[in-house]
């Protein structure tokens, strides 16, 4: 428990902002988590909800697809749903893809839910410590002038908890950016995963008009 301590120590040093660059970086990680998991268990999905209809469509039972997808209630779900409902009743390839694209646009934003604030995070910690940077140095000043050099150790916190909010702001910033394009790299991925899919999806469906 030793390294704890010295760790708390190390963090007090840094003054109030240190508090707030903390709070950031437990947002950050929050969001992370909770992004990672929502993309493996939808990944997860996807792969089973296109396998199922791609066996549908062999089997000629493609309205059965639009039941899988009302059980399955997830953002390629609710796409796949929209095309395969638009195919059959008819409507031309230009109509198909302008109803994917109004749906899209209601669904696809659930992929980048709470990215903008991991986003927001990674700007934040950085500049949470420069601004820790500065107090510390208006501290030093001020100590500088009231008392010159006859407290050293008081010129010396300032100092230290100038560097310190710096060195942390980045310490937290670094890895969240690096998790932020992670996670945007992710949600592109299944977004043309979904494009994909629906496309082979619809094509196959083509070839095949007279099972249905």
């Amino acid at each position: 428990m030793d390294w704890v301590m010295e760790v708390f120590s190390y963090l007090s040093k840094g003054g109030v902002t240190m508090i707030f660059i903390f709070l950031a970086s437990i947002i950050g990680v929050a969001i992370s988590i909770e992004r990672y998991v929502f993309f493996s268990s939808l990944r997860k999905s996807m792969n089973k909800l296109f396998s199922i209809a791609r066996e549908k469509i062999s089997k000629g039972s493609i309205r059965d697809i639009v039941a899988i997808c009302d059980s399955e209630k997830n953002v390629a779900s609710n796409i796949l749903k929209t095309a395969i409902e638009a195919y059959i009743k008819g409507a031309s390839k230009e109509d198909i893809e302008n109803s994917i694209e109004d749906i899209a646009k209601i669904e696809l934003p659930v992929l980048n839910r709470y990215l903008y604030l991991l986003g927001t995070m990674v700007t934040i910690a950085p500049m949470l410590g420069l601004l820790g940077t500065v107090l510390g140095m208006i501290k030093s000043t001020s100590v500088l002038a009231e008392k010159g050099l006859s407290s050293p150790s008081e010129l010396l916190g300032g100092i230290a908890e100038a560097l310190i909010t710096t060195a942390t702001g980045l310490i937290v910033a670094i890895p969240l950016l690096i998790l932020y394009n992670y996670l945007s790299n992710k949600s592109q991925e299944i977004i043309e995963e979904i494009e994909s899919n629906i496309t082979e999806i619809l094509l196959s469906i083509s070839s095949n008009r007279s099972i249905w």
